[in-house]
């Protein structure tokens, strides 16, 4: 055989030569009959086995990355698609994805680190040093003995700033993005939060990784979004409320809503409004309906109304059937979901003038 100019004796030999596997060359040309491309997936191939470092350690594959950072492998494989860093890609996954730790879900490296009062910029730290991340939570944080790093806080000296955030129990990324986006100094920064934590009955040692919009029974919600996501509404639904009522806030606007009444219909042993006992109904009678049978019944009197209407609804019943036929002749697919309606009034319209021409 010949690739790229060279002969070869066999495909062992080309292996050897250009430094790719041999069994998958071999499978690929014996299934295509292709050398080139056989080349080229056996060079992929090869690719794909490399191992990834990050963060100081070696990793197989994609999979024991999302695995040692409880992330999706998929979210990884992804990014890494659009060319970008693999470093990049895994601390971006950490603060957006939901990360999986020790058989529990949680909203990104803050609520993980917050759930064992750690500051997240001292878990970040410890992984790019190196560490798993079971290492970098479970692992106690030394105490720094220099003078150079101390710092007084109303009238208390602290070995570091990170002994005040532990303490205090305020994340330092908190306090670096208060100062760098509001242009506040750090013994404010730090009043806010621990103002905050005060006012809202936050202990001291659980750690507050960002400015909660509200706490509900012990839950804290960064967002009205995630609130919103919580309870079942759209924000578009509470903003719309809040703006018509005149609520101040956001709990306002949902203690006002739970005193509202609604009148419901029990269906199924669930409760449904009007509007959705409406939206799931399919077919039936409607006011156009009623209207044509009431001008009727004015018109041909009650007896010939009823026999007009007995025989519109037995041809509505006999177009039915003669339907269904047809479909299972011609071998239609039949809508199993949802049932097919029919329009009642042409049928209507035949039963009345039967009627009427019975009289003639």
């Amino acid at each position: 055989m010949e690739y790229k100019g060279k002969k070869y004796v066999s495909l062992k030999e080309l292996s050897k030569d250009i430094q790719v596997p041999y069994s998958q060359l071999m499978h690929r040309y014996y299934r295509t009959g292709d050398i080139e491309d056989a080349v080229l997936w056996a060079a992929k191939s090869e690719e794909k086995k490399k191992s990834y470092i990050l963060w100081n350690r070696q990793y197989e594959n994609v999979n024991s990355i999302a695995l040692a950072f409880g992330l999706n492998a998929g979210s990884i494989f992804a990014r890494l698609k659009e060319n970008e860093s693999l470093e990049e890609i895994v601390k971006v996954l950490l603060q957006k994805e939901t990360i999986t730790f020790h058989g529990k879900e949680y909203n990104g490296i803050s609520a993980l680190a917050t759930a064992y009062n750690h500051d997240p910029s001292i878990i970040f730290d410890r992984l790019k040093y190196g560490f798993e991340l079971e290492r970098a939570l479970l692992q106690p944080i030394r105490k720094i003995n220099r003078p150079e790093f101390e710092i007084t806080y109303r009238g208390k000296v602290y070995a570091s700033k990170n002994e005040l955030y532990r303490e205090l129990g305020i994340a330092g990324v908190c306090i670096h993005e208060m100062m760098t986006n509001h242009g506040t100094d750090f013994e404010t920064a730090v009043d806010i939060y621990w103002e905050t934590k005060v006012k809202a009955g936050i202990p001291a040692e659980e750690m507050l990784s960002y400015l909660p919009v509200c706490i509900i029974r012990g839950r804290y919600y960064k967002t009205v979004v995630e609130l919103a996501n919580e309870i079942g509404i759209s924000t578009s639904a509470l903003a719309t409320y809040k703006y018509r009522h005149g609520c101040e806030g956001v709990i306002d606007t949902l203690q006002a809503m739970q005193l509202e009444t609604k009148e419901g219909y029990i269906l199924n042993g669930k409760v449904k409004t009007y509007k959705e006992l409406i939206q799931i109904t399919v077919g039936g009678i409607g006011g156009g309906d009623i209207k044509l049978t009431g001008a009727c019944g004015l018109v041909l009197g009650f007896e010939r109304t009823l026999a007009g209407l007995l025989m519109a609804l037995s041809f509505l019943l006999l177009f039915h059937a003669v339907r269904q036929c047809v479909r299972k002749i011609r071998k239609a697919n039949c809508v199993a979901e949802k049932e097919q309606a029919y329009p009642l009034v042409p049928f209507l319209l035949l039963g009345m003038v039967i009627s009427v021409l019975s009289l003639l």
